[in-house]
Protein backbone atom coordinates (compact mmCIF):
# COMPACT_ATOMS: atom_id res chain seq x y z
CA UNK A 1 0.00 0.00 0.00
CA UNK A 2 2.77 2.31 1.02
CA UNK A 3 5.01 1.49 -2.26
CA UNK A 4 2.30 2.35 -4.50
CA UNK A 5 1.23 5.54 -2.23
CA UNK A 6 5.19 6.48 -2.99
CA UNK A 7 5.20 5.40 -7.07
CA UNK A 8 2.13 8.06 -7.30
CA UNK A 9 3.95 10.64 -5.19
CA UNK A 10 6.79 10.47 -7.70
CA UNK A 11 4.48 10.39 -10.76
CA UNK A 12 2.47 14.07 -9.40
CA UNK A 13 6.18 15.57 -8.76
CA UNK A 14 6.89 14.82 -11.97
CA UNK A 15 3.77 15.87 -13.42
CA UNK A 16 3.57 18.96 -11.39
CA UNK A 17 5.88 21.37 -13.69
CA UNK A 18 8.29 22.12 -10.45
CA UNK A 19 12.07 22.78 -11.62
CA UNK A 20 13.93 19.98 -12.80
CA UNK A 21 16.50 20.02 -9.98
CA UNK A 22 13.69 20.10 -7.40
CA UNK A 23 11.49 17.06 -9.22
CA UNK A 24 14.99 15.22 -9.56
CA UNK A 25 15.72 15.94 -5.81
CA UNK A 26 12.13 14.36 -4.46
CA UNK A 27 12.40 12.12 -7.02
CA UNK A 28 15.76 10.28 -5.38
CA UNK A 29 14.29 10.84 -1.83
CA UNK A 30 10.88 8.85 -2.63
CA UNK A 31 12.91 6.34 -4.44
CA UNK A 32 15.24 6.16 -1.62
CA UNK A 33 12.73 6.07 0.76
CA UNK A 34 10.59 3.06 -1.69
CA UNK A 35 14.17 1.05 -1.39
CA UNK A 36 14.04 1.34 2.60
CA UNK A 37 10.66 -0.29 2.74
CA UNK A 38 11.63 -2.50 0.71
CA UNK A 39 14.66 -3.98 2.76
CA UNK A 40 12.72 -3.24 6.17
CA UNK A 41 10.15 -5.82 4.91
CA UNK A 42 12.37 -8.69 3.59
CA UNK A 43 14.99 -8.14 7.30
CA UNK A 44 10.82 -8.16 8.68
CA UNK A 45 10.13 -11.42 6.72
CA UNK A 46 13.28 -13.26 7.38
CA UNK A 47 12.90 -16.49 9.02
CA UNK A 48 13.84 -16.64 13.11
CA UNK A 49 16.80 -19.06 13.48
CA UNK A 50 17.58 -21.59 16.62
CA UNK A 51 20.89 -20.80 17.55
CA UNK A 52 22.35 -23.53 20.45
CA UNK A 53 25.26 -22.48 21.86
CA UNK A 54 26.90 -25.13 24.18
CA UNK A 55 30.06 -24.01 26.90
CA UNK A 56 33.07 -24.85 25.87
CA UNK A 57 34.59 -26.82 22.58
CA UNK A 58 31.37 -28.22 21.38
CA UNK A 59 29.77 -27.30 18.43
CA UNK A 60 27.50 -24.94 17.70
CA UNK A 61 24.48 -25.47 15.90
CA UNK A 62 22.36 -23.14 13.87
CA UNK A 63 18.55 -24.25 12.86
CA UNK A 64 19.52 -27.71 13.77
CA UNK A 65 23.13 -27.85 11.54
CA UNK A 66 26.21 -27.76 13.06
CA UNK A 67 28.42 -24.81 12.22
CA UNK A 68 31.74 -23.79 12.85
CA UNK A 69 33.55 -20.49 13.51
CA UNK A 70 30.74 -18.66 15.28
CA UNK A 71 31.51 -15.09 15.57
CA UNK A 72 29.88 -12.21 17.51
CA UNK A 73 30.35 -8.39 17.27
CA UNK A 74 28.84 -5.98 19.14
CA UNK A 75 27.99 -2.84 18.02
CA UNK A 76 26.47 -0.41 20.14
CA UNK A 77 22.94 -1.90 20.58
CA UNK A 78 23.46 -4.46 17.37
CA UNK A 79 24.31 -7.53 17.61
CA UNK A 80 25.50 -9.28 14.29
CA UNK A 81 26.37 -13.24 14.05
CA UNK A 82 28.96 -14.69 11.71
CA UNK A 83 29.29 -18.41 11.05
CA UNK A 84 30.70 -20.79 8.51
CA UNK A 85 28.64 -23.50 7.96
CA UNK A 86 27.08 -25.51 4.76
CA UNK A 87 26.18 -23.20 2.11
CA UNK A 88 29.52 -20.88 3.41
CA UNK A 89 29.93 -17.64 5.66
CA UNK A 90 26.32 -16.93 6.51
CA UNK A 91 25.47 -13.46 9.00
CA UNK A 92 22.58 -12.29 10.83
CA UNK A 93 22.04 -8.66 12.41
CA UNK A 94 19.71 -8.68 15.04
CA UNK A 95 18.22 -5.26 15.89
CA UNK A 96 17.73 -3.74 19.86
CA UNK A 97 14.24 -4.33 19.41
CA UNK A 98 14.30 -8.00 18.27
CA UNK A 99 16.38 -9.36 20.80
CA UNK A 100 14.72 -8.16 24.57
CA UNK A 101 17.58 -7.71 27.41
CA UNK A 102 16.70 -11.67 28.66
CA UNK A 103 17.79 -12.66 25.47
CA UNK A 104 21.00 -10.12 24.67
CA UNK A 105 22.12 -11.34 28.59
CA UNK A 106 21.78 -14.85 27.55
CA UNK A 107 23.52 -14.08 24.51
CA UNK A 108 26.36 -12.87 26.11
CA UNK A 109 26.56 -14.88 28.45
CA UNK A 110 26.60 -18.11 26.33
CA UNK A 111 29.56 -16.11 24.33
CA UNK A 112 31.51 -15.62 27.48
CA UNK A 113 31.09 -19.55 28.40
CA UNK A 114 33.01 -20.33 24.80
CA UNK A 115 36.33 -21.07 24.89
CA UNK A 116 38.63 -18.51 23.17
CA UNK A 117 41.28 -19.91 21.01
CA UNK A 118 44.82 -18.91 21.82
CA UNK A 119 46.25 -17.10 18.70
CA UNK A 120 49.77 -18.11 17.64
CA UNK A 121 52.39 -15.27 17.78
CA UNK A 122 52.99 -13.77 14.21
CA UNK A 123 56.22 -13.36 14.69
CA UNK A 124 58.80 -15.17 16.25
CA UNK A 125 60.11 -14.85 19.89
Amino acid sequence: MHQACLLLALAAIWRAQLPWIIALTASVLLAGTLFLQWRRAAVLDAPTLQIMIPPGDETVWVDGVPVDDLRVSWQGPLVQLRWRGEEGVMRRLFWPDVLGPAERRELRLAIRARRVPRRTPSMAP
